[in-house]
């Protein structure tokens, strides 16, 4: 009589526990696609800036950057005879951006002398004294910008942080320093500042 041999339950087990060890390092190791979604978002804001700062010098416009919170967007403004319009109508360039779902970002105006309680201007905008003539009835009002792209191209002070949900330690970085230069820090380049 031949002995037919086959496979006991504590070797398929064991190669059960091996597939799934083997899976789980392989799912561990791809990309966090919303750190891809981060990455994104401030590339684009950076990039429209940096584009918006350069059409500024060439067109002799301002522009200005309204950041909406509650609604995950950045809304690009040009400022026109009629007062603040929507980029859009007026350029090529798109006139808003909207944050992925699980994108989150905090925007802070400013920054070392703009922040000062005791400098030489007051808070509100720029161009608040300037007499617009009144918009359209059908027209929502456009909020004032908190960021101003100068026509000589400068920035004004500001930075925004960006996150992930899932990764809040993971800080991407847009802003502008205290001489108007735009530049965008990734976590890495954080991380080596911090070393």
């Amino acid at each position: 009589m031949k002995y037919h041999r086959g496979f006991t339950l504590l070797e398929i087990m064991l190669v059960l526990v091996v597939i799934s060890l083997g899976s789980m390092v392989v799912v561990m190791s791809l990309p966090d696609r919303s750190q891809d979604e981060v990455q994104q978002t401030a590339e684009r804001l950076y990039q429209r800036l940096q584009l918006l700062s350069e059409d500024a010098i060439f067109s002799g416009r301002t522009y200005g950057l309204y950041v909406d919170e509650k609604k995950h967007q950045f809304l690009f403004l040009m400022l026109s005879d009629k007062g603040w319009k929507n980029l859009e109508a007026q350029s090529p360039i798109k006139g808003e951006l909207t944050a992925e779902a699980g994108t989150m970002f905090r925007f802070e105006s400013g920054g070392g002398v703009w922040n000062n309680p005791e400098r030489l201007f007051s808070q509100e905008s720029l161009f608040e004294e300037m007499d617009f003539p009144d918009q359209d009835e059908d027209e929502k009002p456009i909020p004032p910008p908190q960021v101003f792209i100068l026509s000589s191209g400068d920035i004004t002070p500001f930075s925004i942080q960006f996150w992930a949900d899932s990764t809040p330690d993971s800080l991407w970085l847009v802003e502008t320093s205290e001489d108007g230069i735009l530049q965008i820090q990734t976590p890495s380049d954080q991380n080596d500042e911090a070393n």
